[in-house]
């Protein structure tokens, strides 16, 4: 049997419904496995650039963005921290989500990165592409999505879509 170690789990938060989903899921594996878990929000400046119906968010200036966005997470790992009895770092980082996502997981050797799947509106999705499924497909450590709320928490049967790559078989 193998038994999986998840002592550094990375939760990326866009504060969407999903995000804080994967935060229950992340820190319920957390609390079984006795690992920690870092709540990271990528401040992407890029995606004023993206909005092609809304309007284009402004902000004031990127240091209050970053305060508010920092304050925000830290509220947000305090409870989680409280409720699940785990060690709750945060981080807030300014670029690319992908990018900055793939290289804090490596930076941090992290062991599992647990994320929502629909952070964005279909819309948004279709011109600016899915970080998860690019998250996936990158990341060198395995990462779990979910998309809707679970029943019950906790997990019997596991697909492992792979390939013969040497990318698939090593995650």
């Amino acid at each position: 049997m193998i038994h999986f170690n998840s002592n550094k789990i990375l939760i990326p938060v866009d504060f969407s419904e999903t995000s804080l989903l994967a935060i229950k899921h992340g820190a319920f594996l957390a609390k079984y496995t006795k690992g920690d878990v870092y709540l990271l929000h990528v401040i992407n400046k890029q995606y004023e650039h993206y909005a092609v119906l809304e309007q284009p968010m402004h902000l004031e200036t990127p240091e209050a963005y970053e305060t508010g966005a920092s304050n925000k997470l830290n509220e947000l790992a305090s409870s989680v921290s409280k409720e699940y009895g785990v060690s709750v770092n945060t981080i807030v980082s300014l670029g690319n989500p992908t990018k900055e996502i793939i290289n804090t997981a490596k930076d941090m050797k992290a062991d599992l990165v647990v994320m929502g799947t629909h952070g964005y509106s279909p819309l948004e999705e279709l011109v600016i592409g899915s970080n998860t499924l690019k998250v996936i497909t990158k990341s060198a450590c395995p990462v779990m999505t979910m998309s809707e709320k679970a029943n019950k928490f906790g997990y019997t049967n596991i697909l492992m879509p792979i390939d013969t790559s040497g990318h698939s078989r090593q995650k």
